[in-house]
């Protein structure tokens, strides 16, 4: 049977929102409690990635599904890129469709934390802010980060510059990760992720800023300097005392680039559906998320031993990248027969699934 009372969701993240909207969308009473003092407290209009390739939903099919309000949101189809690497190489990718949606985090309108959070008080779910939930007092835990694998190092600025999204692949300058420069309408990141060696992360972003640099001069005016974290595990559940752990909280991450705002958004919703309906969210997650996990892990390690960056490098000039990106992450018979070996023996791609056997 669903609940009677109001059900209870500790953070206003996407996750947390996702299962709000969903709830509020079938009828059922949700409150949403937040530490912050504003929804999309921890971001500072940081650029971030809906992707449109790979697993569904793409990143339309999602806003879609929410039913946010044009004017609520921010959104700019992206249909190029430009990636560079360690050896100085440049290729440029194109695709007729978009390949992402390129949207904006943080409390102000026109973000996507704003938009969903206008959505869910639309359809009445009482969000409270400055006030946060212990776990063990929630029907749903989406509460974000409960560790760090990955650091990322941005900085946020006005600019009088052309649009731009350029992506660097250096694995000595980005252990496990890559830098990037997503420039649109006035504003900008510039940013570094990595993943196992955060050392020196700042003077890292120094040396990227130089090598977007050379590719074409942009200008920063009044920047703001920000740090995430990432968190990635492949856990037997996601269920704590029997309680949904949605979006970063459970750990759902795309091994390969660490794009979760998919899994969040996903996760959230398919713990709302195992509330109103009565069924195991760990089958639920398992069999939308599971697979894909699996296979961006081997990605991932692929990807550290250089195979993904040549690869993307030797096609783009060729290839549709929307097409491009669906192949790379595309579920294959090879990859399932490597992934007992990487989750065994394969170093850093391992360690993030380490989480399995705790759970």
């Amino acid at each position: 049977m669903p609940p009677t009372g109001p059900i209870r969701i500790a953070g206003a993240g996407p996750a947390g929102l996702a299962c709000a909207i969903e709830l509020a969308s079938r009828g059922l009473d949700c409150e949403v409690y937040e530490r912050h003092p504003v929804v999309g407290g921890r971001f500072d209009g940081d650029h971030q990635i809906l992707p449109s390739f790979g697993d569904r939903p793409w990143g339309e099919q999602i806003l879609a599904d929410f039913q946010i309000k044009d004017s609520d949101l921010d959104r700019v189809p992206l249909h190029a890129a430009r990636f560079l690497d360690d050896a100085g190489r440049v290729a440029e990718g194109r695709s007729a469709e978009p390949f992402a949606w390129l949207i904006r985090r943080g409390p102000m309108p026109g973000t996507f934390d704003y938009a969903l959070a206008e959505r869910a008080r639309a359809l009445g779910v009482r969000i409270h802010t400055g006030k946060p939930l212990a776990p063990d007092r929630a029907d749903v835990i989406a509460t974000g980060l409960r560790r760090v694998d990955g650091l990322a190092v941005e900085e946020m600025f006005a600019t009088d510059s052309d649009d731009r999204i350029d992506v660097l692949l250096d694995e000595d300058l980005a252990p496990g990760g890559y830098a990037y420069l997503f420039i649109s309408k006035g504003e900008g990141t510039l940013g570094i992720a990595a993943l196992g060696s955060f050392r020196d992360l700042g003077g890292r972003l120094d040396v990227a800023r130089d090598r977007f640099l050379e590719l074409g001069a942009f200008d920063q005016q009044n920047a703001r300097a920000a740090a995430h974290g990432m968190n990635f595990c492949l856990a037997g559940t996601a269920l704590d005392d029997g309680r949904p752990c949605v979006g970063e909280a459970a750990g759902f991450q795309d091994f390969l680039f660490g794009l979760g705002l998919r899994m969040a958004v996903v996760s959230g919703r398919l713990s709302a559906r195992a509330i109103a309906d009565g069924r195991d969210y760990d089958a639920l997650w398992q069999g939308a998320l599971r697979d894909r996990m699996c296979t961006s892990m081997v990605d991932r390690w692929l990807y550290e031993r250089g195979a993904v960056r040549r690869w993307l490098m030797r096609k783009m000039a060729t290839h549709d990248l929307q097409v491009l990106l669906n192949d790379l992450q595309r579920h294959h018979w090879s990859k399932r027969l490597l992934l007992p070996w990487v989750r065994r023996f394969g170093g850093s791609a391992q360690n993030r699934s380490e989480m399995e056997a705790e759970g």
